[in-house]
């Protein structure tokens, strides 16, 4: 079974209309339930779960329109070769240790605790959604027009199933590609026109930031559904305009509100940082990284869990949801192996351990060291994080 095999089992049903950060709320919904669904099936999940993505959670809550806040993360440097060393050869019940470091070399491999697409600083201000991945990584964010641009950035020979075709997801297919306008000197291409940015209809612009090394730059405006040619071309000019400011290649450093060690013979393989809106108005930002076993070369990982930080979640958003505490904080239990712990300065924090239960996932909260202020200040949070 592949990736769209797996993929093709999820479909993404149309949606109503709504505003951006409703849609980036259902897509990030989408993307929990395939992941925890995926992750109850074996090894045939595991290209989709080494490739891109934190399970966000189970934490939930209304949420309202719009992005906002400052960006995260450490001063952007030259980047040639990062090495990714595994866990040191340990051995626990049924699961054989990784004892090979792996080295991660752009543009084949990227370093999951880095982030390798540059926004200029006024989109920095606007960004949504920040996704690391050895393989892939993705962002979103909005432009000071309104209209919401999503940066997929692929590592050498990596494949990507882009939305189109009514949403759902297919393969990219370079022979289907239009010339179009260069990217700071490479070549671009125009995809086909049935793109999408979640249900939305967008235009997307490839091109080769290294040899068999693909970026794209998909645009939409969220308010209309209806491309008519001449909108279509506003969106084309604003991508190739979006494209043309951003840095591609230059890691900097993912920084995390919390410290967490490594869950034995596991290592993170995707970190998330997720921005948006809460229902009463005020601004909130979740981080999260998921652990995995395996072997990244081998494309065998399994999924271990998830430790997620959000700076707004209080038990009054589900009621009745927080029938538990934990070392005097409220607690809820959506599932045996998931723990949501509220007010830990200033976050509510969701462990999840795939193969565990309630032991395990509470050992793994007591283990986390939250950074100092990080709740007030993101200039205090922290890149080194896994402990």
């Amino acid at each position: 079974m592949n990736e769209n095999d797996i993929l093709g089992q999820f479909p993404e049903e149309e949606l109503p209309a709504s505003r951006v950060d409703v849609a980036a709320a259902v897509r990030s919904g989408r993307r929990r339930r395939r992941a925890y669904a995926a992750a109850g099936s074996g090894g045939a999940v595991l290209a989709v779960l080494a490739a891109v993505l934190v399970v966000p959670g189970a934490i939930g809550y209304a949420r309202g329109g719009g992005a906002g806040g400052t960006g995260v993360g450490a001063e952007p440097k030259p980047t040639v070769a990062v090495s990714v060393s595994a866990t040191p050869s340990r051995s626990t019940d049924n699961v054989s240790c990784m004892t090979v470091p792996i080295t991660t070399k752009l543009p084949d491999r990227f370093s999951v605790l880095e982030r390798f697409v540059g926004l200029p600083d006024a989109a920095e201000q606007r960004l949504m959604e920040y996704t690391t991945g050895a393989t892939r990584q993705e962002v979103v964010y909005t432009t000071a027009t309104g209209d919401t641009v999503q940066v997929n950035l692929a590592a050498r020979g990596e494949g990507y199933a882009l939305a189109g075709n009514g949403g759902r997801a297919a393969p990219f297919d370079p022979d289907t590609l239009v010339p179009g306008d260069p990217v700071n000197g490479r070549p671009g291409f125009w995809l086909p026109d049935d793109q999408r940015i979640w249900q939305y209809p967008a235009v997307r612009l490839a091109w080769q930031w290294a040899p068999d090394a693909w970026v794209f730059v998909a645009v939409t405006d969220t308010d209309d559904r209806d491309l008519t040619a001449q909108r279509r071309q506003r969106l084309r000019e604003l991508a190739v305009a979006q494209a043309q400011a951003l840095t591609i290649g230059r890691g900097v450093a993912v920084t995390s509100p919390f410290r967490v060690p490594a869950p034995d013979c596991a290592r993170p393989v995707s970190t998330d940082l997720y921005r948006g809106t809460h229902a009463n108005g005020a601004a909130f930002v979740r981080f999260g990284v998921m652990f995995a076993r395996g072997d990244l070369a081998k494309s065998n990982l399994l999924t271990e869990g998830s430790v997620t930080a959000d700076s707004i979640a209080t038990p009054a958003d589900k009621p009745g949801s927080a029938t538990s505490t934990v070392d005097g904080h409220p607690a809820a239990v959506p599932t045996d192996n998931v723990l949501i712990v509220y007010d830990v300065a200033g976050f509510a924090l969701e462990i999840s351990v795939i193969d565990g239960g309630r032991v395990d996932t509470e050992a793994r909260f007591r283990s986390i060291e939250m950074v100092p202020g990080a709740d007030q200040d993101e200039s205090r949070w922290v890149t080194d994080f896994i402990r």
